[in-house]
């Protein structure tokens, strides 16, 4: 489910932070999750795979401090020096082949 329909992205993949939703539990979802409400839009992935988190980033201070630098930016998993600051909130995944359900 996602709360507004895919926009395009290169390669045709779609991000998302919400864990997939099975068919019985889509009246559920839509009626407790503030952000998906009745006008959410279902579709079905063909695949999908973890792409990255979304992260306050941090950086080493005096005294043994930590200094935040940016707060909840996407992290590519790629990106392994970020990365090492990071304190994941969210992990991002990248769907492909979305297929409008309803």
């Amino acid at each position: 489910m996602l709360p507004e329909p895919p926009g395009v992205t290169g390669g045709g993949r779609q991000f998302t932070h919400a864990p997939p939703t099975c068919r019985s539990c889509i009246p559920r979802a839509r009626a407790l999750c503030p952000r998906l409400g009745p006008e959410s839009y279902v579709y079905t992935a063909r695949a999908g795979e973890p792409y990255g988190v979304v992260a306050d980033v941090y950086r080493p201070a005096a005294a043994r401090k930590v200094v935040v630098v940016q707060r909840a930016v996407e992290v590519p998993l790629e990106a392994y020096r970020v990365l090492e600051y990071a304190l994941a909130t969210q992990l991002l995944v990248g769907l492909d082949g979305l297929q409008h359900a309803e």
